[in-house]
């Protein structure tokens, strides 16, 4: 009876840590999903934010031609040059936020990778652990009987 009711409850212990287990792995993998949700919605804000800031780039660089045409030769020459100068540090503002945006993405898409191959190792571990539980348990009865 004792043998009996040690073997139940080991049974009973197998079968918690199979479903802790499996809820366990239900939150990881909701937890992720969540995260590339998240990511995707942070790298199109950043997308929106700088084609936004480019266009009002492109206008101003409109406007400002339009006055530099309207004015005087030396100030045609200088105010083009003005412009181009602007156009060019816009462009290499927008070249420096699309490499960061590069790098962030990379670096996001490495953490997810790292997390979901951690998860994995972690569920492979529990795994196996309750397979070599569940084994003890086997071997023990069969001593037993």
């Amino acid at each position: 009876t004792v043998v009996c009711l040690i073997v139940v409850m080991t049974t009973a212990v197998c079968l918690i840590v199979l479903i802790t287990t499996i809820s366990c792995l239900i939150v990881l993998m909701t937890t992720i999903v969540c995260l590339i949700v998240v990511v995707t919605i942070v790298v199109c804000l950043i997308i929106v934010m700088t084609t936004v800031g480019c266009l009002i780039v492109v206008m101003t660089t409109v406007v400002c031609l339009i006055v530099v045409m309207t004015t005087v030769v030396c100030l045609i020459v200088v105010m083009t040059t003005v412009v181009c100068l602007i156009v060019v540090m816009t462009t290499a503002v927008c070249l420096i936020v699309l490499i960061t945006t590069i790098s962030c993405l990379i670096v996001l898409m490495t953490t997810i990778v790292c997390l979901i191959v951690v998860v994995t190792i972690v569920v492979c571990l529990i795994i196996v652990m309750t397979t070599v539980g569940c084994l003890i348990v086997v071997m023990t009865t069969i001593v037993c009987l």
